[in-house]
């Protein structure tokens, strides 16, 4: 009862704020700042467009998008050779269904824990799935857990929690209203480009390093993630979108 009443009154506040500006727009003698205007002077602009774009990056780099899009070459070796070939298929119908239940449980959690816990937790998990498949990725014994390819579907269990989804739900919580539009446009391509060159280039690394390697990087870049989470990101979950820029317009405010 708490909460919903906690969203009832953010949903008003945020309401009248959103009529009043436009009612404000509407008025002919109301200056309203362009985004290039807003970016040069207002805190509550320029510092979530920061913020989100090294949080964009790394959230490529940390290789989600890629193990997924290649999980097939991936799963087939970290799959023990004495498997049968069918493996490596029914491997990936689970890897399906484990992407399905993860997303489903990011919902669930965003509700309730928030958005910076859960994607701190999908960052560490991240890195300790990588490490898992880097050891465990040449023994090679039928008779034991084949712990390289769990270590693969952990791998990709955590990145869905928290990884593949909030950093994309972020740009519509974190930027203020007069960027938000063109803002969330350019940051979106901005991610999808870099999308597009890490997927075109990983085979060729996957080819030239070998899976142990790649995941070692991931785990990597998962680790400075969560740092990066940890010490720079704000939390949304609960806040208005006053609240929010507040806070970048009031540094030592907490969020």
């Amino acid at each position: 009862m708490v909460n919903d009443a906690r969203v009832a009154q953010v949903f008003e506040a945020e309401w009248r704020r959103l009529k009043s500006a436009s009612d404000n727009t509407s008025a002919p003698d109301v200056h309203q700042p362009s985004f290039f205007e807003s970016i040069r002077s207002n805190p509550a602009a320029y510092k979530p467009m920061a913020i989100l774009t090294v949080l964009l990056l790394l959230q490529q780099l940390t290789g989600a998008y890629s193990t997924i899009s290649y999980a097939l070459p991936i799963l087939k070796s970290v799959v023990p050779a004495a498997y049968p070939p069918a493996i490596g298929i029914q491997s990936l119908a689970a890897l399906g269904i484990v992407r399905f239940a993860s997303g489903v449980l990011a919902c669930v959690l965003s509700l309730r824990v928030g958005r910076k816990p859960l994607l701190m937790f999908s960052c560490v998990a991240m890195a300790m799935s990588s490490v898992l498949v880097a050891a465990t990725h040449h023994s090679r014994d039928t008779t034991a857990v084949p712990w390289s390819l769990c270590g693969v579907m952990l791998y990709v269990f955590s990145s869905s929690v928290g990884v593949l989804v909030f950093p994309w739900t972020m740009i519509c919580e974190l930027l203020s209203t007069p960027v938000r539009a063109v803002g969330g446009c350019m940051l979106v391509s901005y991610a999808y480009l870099i999308m597009f060159a890490t997927l075109k280039v990983f085979p060729y690394v996957l080819a030239a390093v070998s899976v142990p390697h790649v995941f070692l990087v991931f785990g990597a870049v998962s680790t400075s993630m969560a740092v990066y989470v940890h010490f720079i990101v704000p939390e949304t979950l609960g806040k208005s979108f006053r609240e929010i820029e507040d806070y970048f317009t009031r540094p030592s405010k907490p969020l």
